[in-house]
């Protein structure tokens, strides 16, 4: 029981920090790469600190996934820039929905009728994203932010192969975003970052992403998948409202009922998914 409570509060450790990333992202007067290419790398020095001691290999899967989470960390980024935190965060949380797409086109899998609801509710509320009175650069927010999901899907699929190390794909896709984003590092106006600026790019690569990530991987081994996905939805709900609080930025009606409805089917997905499992594990 104490290492679930211990587990459970690591998670929301970890949702809470997550969580942060809009609102500090909006603090930077930095590139979208720019950014992502710092947070990734102060984010690689703490988790390769921490678990130094790992061995990290490197195959096909573990590059295919690494680039993935190259993408989704610089499409957050990106997003995040374009169009508002709210959008940016919820559109990225239609991944376990992308995984279902996967899932049919490149095995065939047919959804279940639990996936059939929830893939349709999130798309209706996609759809409510891109409703009212958008900019240009408001409605390419939304579909980066959207692509970011497609990649972060793809990166929960692919490390659900056994021939993927998890632990090496964060690694190499953190240095991958670095690396990509050290060409724009050298096109920067640095006379307009402050003190407040520094601290921002500080939490965002030490706590946002690797301190995060040490809390989330090691509060999951004590709870199961449902609480922890679960658990990450305090991620979207409370990222507009930082940004909300601390910028000023607020949601469309249009954008609120989409986020309503795509995390409203996001739960419904896990929670059918955990009683269909548990109903297996007692016919068993």
């Amino acid at each position: 029981m104490k290492t679930e409570r211990k587990g459970i509060l690591l998670v929301i450790v970890a949702a809470l920090l997550w969580s942060t990333g809009g609102v500090l992202i909006k603090f930077i007067p930095l590139s979208s790469m720019a950014i992502s290419s710092f947070r990734s790398l102060l984010g690689l020095i703490v988790i390769f600190i921490f678990y130094h001691k790992q061995k990290l290999i490197i195959s096909k899967t573990v590059i295919i996934s690494a680039f993935c989470l190259a993408y989704t960390l610089i499409g957050f980024v990106l997003a995040n820039r374009f169009t508002t935190a709210a959008s940016a965060v919820v559109l990225q949380y239609c991944s376990p929905i992308c995984v279902a797409f996967y899932m049919f086109l490149l095995y065939k899998r047919k959804p279940k009728r639990n996936e059939v609801i929830a893939l349709f509710g999130a798309l209706v509320g996609i759809i409510l994203f891109f409703f009212g009175k958008f900019s240009g650069s408001s409605l390419l927010g939304n579909v980066i932010a959207l692509s970011a999901g497609f990649s972060f899907g793809g990166l929960f699929l692919i490390n659900s192969r056994s021939d993927c190390d998890s632990y090496s794909s964060l690694v190499f896709g953190q240095l991958l975003t670095f690396v990509i984003g050290i060409p724009f590092l050298f096109q920067e106006d640095y006379s307009v970052v402050t003190v407040g600026s520094i601290f921002a790019i500080l939490a965002l690569g030490i706590f946002q992403v690797g301190i995060a990530y040490i809390c989330f991987s090691i509060g999951i081994k004590h709870i199961s998948p449902l609480e922890g996905n679960i658990i990450c939805m305090i991620e979207p709900v409370l990222n507009p409202i930082w940004v909300f609080l601390f910028i000023g930025e607020t949601l469309s009606i249009y954008a609120l009922f989409g986020t309503v409805i795509v995390i409203s089917s996001i739960i419904f997905l896990n929670v059918s998914q955990a009683r269909e499992a548990k109903k297996n594990l007692v016919k068993q």
